[in-house]
């Protein structure tokens, strides 16, 4: 179900993933909550690449501030399987802002740094730094 709210579109609400479009920044915006597996992940990977089809823009915001995932080589998969593919649907800028629960940032900080040849990936630690990056970008 779409819904439109001002300048948003909401293209997926769920209980653990909700998928924006905010045309007046043109990103897609991604809210992570509760908890995830890997499996749970790449389902809403998934959602997120049919949102970027649809809305055909470059940039994508992704909010970790309330998620909770177990899955440690999620940077890594990211990087070397998720990435490339958003790259090939028009993705050019990808900010991740991290949960503030999540052990594993500085793993995502220097894997993002090192590794990212498809796009321009930064991890954030919040969503107003992150937001301003995007807008840079």
């Amino acid at each position: 179900m779409e819904v439109q709210i001002n300048d948003v579109d909401l293209l997926t609400i769920t209980p653990a993933v909700t998928i924006d479009y905010d045309a007046e920044n043109d990103w897609i915006c991604v809210t992570w909550t509760g908890n995830h597996s890997k499996e749970s992940a790449l389902v809403f990977t998934k959602e997120i690449e049919a949102a970027l089809r649809k809305e055909n823009c470059r940039k994508i915001l992704n909010i970790n501030e309330n998620f909770y995932l177990s899955w440690q080589e999620a940077p890594v998969w990211a990087i070397k399987n998720w990435f490339p593919r958003l790259f090939i649907l028009g993705c050019t800028s990808f900010a991740w802002v991290l949960s503030p629960r999540f052990s594993s940032g500085p793993v995502f900080t220097e894997v993002f740094k090192t590794q990212t040849p498809f796009l321009q990936a930064m991890v954030f630690t919040d969503e107003e730094t992150a937001s301003a990056w995007l807008n840079e970008n």
